[in-house]
């Protein structure tokens, strides 16, 4: 059963983020900060994250209920559960990072673009001064 789930959410994302492409592709608007975003991608990302919980939550449950012998009857089932849960317990917060990382990157280009256009303007400026 578990398998099963995590199974799914992996072919769920996968699709996820074709279709979030596809959605980025067809509809996509930069915002306030340069970077693309689409309607449906945030939400199909915000119910991605929300179902990446409840799954963790889940498998967290899963494994408190289990008893030694239980879960070595199955240790290569219930070792590759755990890698995968802590893989994608680590990817929630690298994608949030990621997406941090580029507003900020986009706002300090943004930023020296403006510093060096004024730069060239000042001192234009003062050499129609001289």
């Amino acid at each position: 059963m578990m398998m099963i789930v995590l199974l799914s959410e992996h072919i769920l994302s996968y699709l996820f983020g074709i279709f979030r492409d596809y959605e980025i592709k067809r509809h996509g608007k930069p915002n306030k900060y340069g970077i693309e975003s689409a309607p449906i991608e945030f939400r199909l990302r915000c119910l991605e994250v929300i179902g990446d919980l409840i799954i963790f939550i889940f498998i967290l449950n899963h494994f408190t209920s289990l008893n030694e012998q239980q879960f070595n009857n199955l240790p290569l089932l219930n070792y590759w559960m755990l890698v995968d849960m802590i893989i994608m317990f680590l990817t929630l917060p690298y994608t949030y990072m990621s997406r941090l990382m580029m507003i900020t990157g986009e706002i300090i280009k943004n930023i020296f673009t403006l510093y060096q256009v004024q730069k060239k303007k000042l001192r234009l400026r003062r050499e129609k001064l001289k």
